[in-house]
């Protein structure tokens, strides 16, 4: 009896997979559900990799969205390969395709080189947004501790200047009260 496998993905802790879940139990009730926060340029997703080494002959794989399957051509090519060397099928929810058949197959692949061009341009855009934080002194690292932090104290002094409060200062600078603080102590002492 062949299995339908969903496959719900976001990337962050801050995001959850309840839209996608949705509309993949909505178009296939019968499925069993797999859900996973880890990025998509991750191909070493440990649902997706249970869904791998058990999909079998005549299962399907069905996923929302491309994004959510791989951000990569390439991976994209060898995780389908991977399915099809089984005997099993993908499924595209959100654009009706599917892998089973040669016209399914095309619009597949075609959109896989979209989905990798569009995490290309958001790098291009992140890259960018870090280039002007980093031109304005504002630039955080994940830590959240500034990556100038002679550049950033004297901004946040002046503000401080202006009679702006910690809070204000903090909203403004994109960093939290405690940064402002200790900025403030490290400038009377």
């Amino acid at each position: 009896m062949s299995k339908i496998y969903l496959y719900a993905r976001v990337s962050s802790t801050d995001q959850n997979t309840a839209a996608q879940s949705e509309a993949l139990i909505k178009a296939y009730p019968e499925g069993g559900l797999f859900e996973e926060k880890a990025s998509g340029t991750n191909t070493a997703r440990p649902k997706l990799q249970e869904i791998l080494r058990h999909i079998d002959k005549g299962d399907t794989l069905v996923v929302w969205k491309m994004d959510r399957f791989a951000r990569s051509t390439k991976d994209a090519l060898n995780m389908l390969e991977e399915i099809q060397s089984k005997g099993a099928s993908l499924v595209i929810l959100d654009r009706n395709i599917d892998t089973s058949s040669p016209e399914g197959l095309m619009f597949f692949q075609t959109l896989s080189v979209m989905a990798e061009f569009e995490t290309n341009l958001r790098k291009e855009r992140q890259m960018l947004g870090i280039a002007a934080a980093r031109e304005r002194g504002v630039y955080r690292k994940k830590n959240g501790e500034a990556h100038n932090k002679q550049h950033s104290d004297v901004v946040i002094m002046e503000h401080v200047a202006q009679g702006k409060s910690v809070a204000q200062i903090s909203k403004l600078m994109g960093c939290s009260e405690s940064t402002v603080a200790r900025a403030k102590r490290r400038a009377k002492s």
